[in-house]
């Protein structure tokens, strides 16, 4: 989207038999509820790619410093999800 830097990262494969596929999603689903008051990070889901997402946005004027900040603290969430999936 316009005036917008988005800075993601692939959190993991999804499983390709359906049963197993919808319990990851369903897991990352209730962690991702759980995190939504205190991080800036969202999930997303990519059927394309089947896997799961970590994504930010921020504004295209962000500054530098800022924008170092937003990717370490993306790091550090997947680590923690990877640790919670």
């Amino acid at each position: 989207p316009g005036n917008l830097l988005l800075v993601e990262a692939r959190l993991c494969d999804l499983p390709p038999a359906a049963s197993a596929r919808d319990k990851v999603v369903e897991r990352a689903l209730e962690i991702s509820l759980g995190r939504l008051r205190n991080n800036a990070a969202s999930l997303t889901v990519d059927d394309a790619s089947a896997a799961l997402w970590l994504q930010r946005r921020l504004p295209a004027t962000t500054p530098i410093d800022d924008l170092d900040s937003a990717v370490e603290a993306l790091v550090n969430e997947i680590e923690l999800w990877r640790d919670l999936l």
